[in-house]
């Protein structure tokens, strides 16, 4: 027996979307405001998830944060604002708008490294928005560089091998170039974020500030028909999946 496609989108994508709901334990629900270290405090009960209207969620988990250089703030000093949703280049996104407070005078150098793994229910990830608000003066320097993988809802963690590493990493932002960056992909329902925001002079009198940086995404969500010939999927490879262990 054949099943249909109706949505034009991956059997494996549909059955991710469907798996989801039982495959992440207790996560709290995103707070709107907070600190990137209440974001690390959400890891013990499984992450937070935000609602994005019609059913489905995102929930952000396996958050991670290293500050580097003199006076860099700690997870407890970097805020955040969500975007639930925000708007960019005319579509809403999800996610986060952080507030590193990174600024530098002289010959000096701040650098944040963050990650997190977030994974879609009843919908997929179809795009990446990176921006910052930043300046910079005699030579310095405000940058953020990102990088994506994707993997599937049930394999995060790429046990099958199918996860990809996102083919125009990194995603780059800086006072020298543009603000502002935007990654476009086909739909994915598990996706890790690593990300470097930056501060750094090599001169005497060089300046450098990052005050804001935007990390959402954009997404699709399946027509509510598809969710019964879903679960007949799930059915199915049920079945194969008993065959093959049995």
């Amino acid at each position: 027996m054949k099943i249909r496609n109706f949505l034009g989108l991956p059997t494996w994508l549909l059955l991710s979307i469907a798996a989801v709901p039982g495959a992440i334990a207790a996560p709290i629900a995103c707070p709107t405001t907070g600190t990137y270290q209440d974001l690390l405090n959400s890891n013990a009960g499984g992450g937070c998830t935000l609602s994005v209207g019609g059913g489905a969620s995102l929930t952000f988990l396996d958050f991670a944060y290293t500050p580097s250089g003199v006076d860099t703030p700690t997870a407890a000093g970097m805020s955040y604002a969500l975007d639930n949703p925000g708007v960019d280049q005319g579509v809403p996104i999800f996610g986060f708008e952080f507030r590193p407070g990174l600024s530098v005078t002289g010959t000096a150098v701040q650098t944040i490294a963050l990650s997190y793994l977030v994974v879609p229910s009843g919908t997929a990830i179809t795009s990446a928005h990176l921006a910052q608000t930043a300046t910079a003066s005699g030579g310095g320097v405000g940058q953020v560089s990102e990088n994506l993988m994707f993997c599937i809802a049930g394999d995060p963690n790429n046990t099958s091998g199918m996860c990809r590493t996102f083919g125009g990493n990194p995603l780059t932002v800086s006072t020298s170039g543009s603000s502002s960056d935007v990654a476009n992909f086909g739909a994915w329902t598990s996706m890790t974020v690593a990300k470097t925001i930056m501060a750094s002079s090599g001169s005497a009198g060089g300046t450098a500030a990052i005050t804001q940086v935007r990390d959402s995404v954009d997404l699709v969500t399946p027509e509510p028909t598809a969710y019964g010939l879903l679960g007949m999927g799930l059915l199915v490879a049920g079945y194969f999946a008993r065959h093959r262990t049995g």
